[in-house]
């Protein structure tokens, strides 16, 4: 297996709507720029107050998020490709890993890095079905909370800027509408300020009902 290889949105001719390497060199440099959201919200995450710290852990969790999109949006290879599809996964499923092991950290931790090898497997051996996975797991997080725990009106804005998100990434990914390779504004790159949000909303919502 090529890890340096393209992307399988090449094959797929799903790669992003933005293609202009004569900025800075790369093919995604507003994606590049807008990939710091993660990092920013994560270092807010980091310098809260708090004695609860999941504010530290899921601060460090979007600065990995942050730099593993950067790495795709710089080189758009076969590898950015599947570490970017396993982080999703992985923090799609982070919030509830933390609370299942909060007071076991060291069974935290090494669920995390298990279900991180075991999506880099998985993933290089079946990318193309990288989308479909996230899909399911998105929708197990979603009855979980508003089937299991029935907290809907606590995480509407939460489902509505998620599906936000979801709808401007699967725009950018049909080239259909507002598809101009060379502008500053991208659909992408907005969907990386919408999911930064997501995951601060998120925060805000799961520190409530994580026992003490």
């Amino acid at each position: 297996m090529d890890f340096f290889a393209p992307a399988t949105c090449f094959k797929e001719n799903t790669c992003l709507c933005e293609n202009n390497p004569s900025l800075v060199g790369f093919i995604n440099p507003v994606s590049i720029v807008t990939s710091l959201a993660f990092i920013f919200v994560g270092i807010y995450l980091l310098s809260k107050k708090t004695d609860i710290d999941f504010s530290r852990f899921l601060g460090i969790m979007n600065i990995a998020m942050g730099i593993v999109t950067i790495y795709l949006h710089m080189h758009l290879n076969f590898l950015g490709d599947v570490l970017d599809f396993s982080m999703v996964i992985i923090f799609l499923v982070l919030p509830e890993l933390y609370l299942m092991f909060h007071k076991k950290k060291l069974h935290l931790y090494s669920t995390i890095a298990l279900l991180f090898l075991t999506l880099i497997t998985f993933l290089t051996i079946y990318n193309d079905l990288r989308k479909y996975l996230a899909g399911i797991v998105l929708l197990i997080i979603i009855f979980i909370n508003i089937v299991v725990r029935r907290n809907l009106l606590k995480m509407r804005m939460i489902f509505l800027m998620l599906f936000f998100g979801i709808f401007i990434w699967a725009l950018d990914d049909s080239h259909l509408i507002a598809c101009n390779p060379t502008s500053i504004f991208q659909l992408h790159a907005l969907f990386h300020i919408v999911m930064a949000m997501v995951s601060l909303r998120a925060y805000e919502y799961y520190v409530k009902i994580i026992p003490n």
